[in-house]
């Protein structure tokens, strides 16, 4: 990473950081780079609140990095906290879904080693349900995520609700949100 690129994301300079990706490599498509990976890292981490920024880092499919997932299953790992107070960040989750390697995080809270391929991530409430991020889930619904969104399987997020046993989010969605309790994917 250059030494502008982190200069401009310690100022919080969300114009240059831009800039500075837009110039690197990282935009070749044959030849991704780290930039990208590492600038979406340190923004989150340096609660940088721009939809802007990540709207930017996510179409160019910078990667939304396992480690901020981990709160759930490690619970003295608070990383999840970066998520759910970064407004900007959520907005362009919800609008862009988000990019990780593979989706499968072990029992141990750790990257799933065997599928290292880049996935994008197009239904981020049912993600974050499937992951009982419960609190990610809550903001993401508080800033209008699709509660009709439908997995590959075309199951909606109150069904995935009732298959990762997410009893206080199915009641949440029951309760407060107009969720079809029948639809699924034809």
């Amino acid at each position: 990473m250059t030494y502008q690129l982190i200069t401009a994301i310690d100022k919080r300079d969300v114009k240059e950081i831009i800039n500075t990706l837009s110039q690197s490599n990282c935009i070749d498509a044959k030849i991704h780079n780290n930039d990208l990976d590492i600038a979406m890292d340190m923004a989150i981490e340096n609660n940088i609140d721009n939809k802007e920024l990540y709207d930017f880092i996510i179409k160019k499919k910078g990667l939304f990095n396992a480690y901020f997932f981990r709160n759930s299953i490690k619970k003295n790992n608070n990383n999840v906290k970066y998520i759910e107070n970064n407004l900007g960040l959520i907005k362009s989750i919800i609008e862009n879904g988000f990019y990780v390697i593979g989706d499968k995080i072990d029992k141990d809270g750790e990257e799933d080693e065997r599928n290292r391929e880049r996935k994008h991530i197009t239904t981020p409430l049912i993600f974050f349900i499937k992951k009982k991020l419960n609190g990610v889930v809550k903001i993401l619904l508080e800033n209008k995520a699709s509660i009709e969104e439908m997995d590959e399987n075309g199951n909606t997020p109150i069904f995935q609700t009732i298959e990762s046993e997410n009893y206080e989010i199915f009641d949440l969605l029951l309760h407060t949100y107009p969720v079809d309790i029948t639809k699924k994917k034809k």
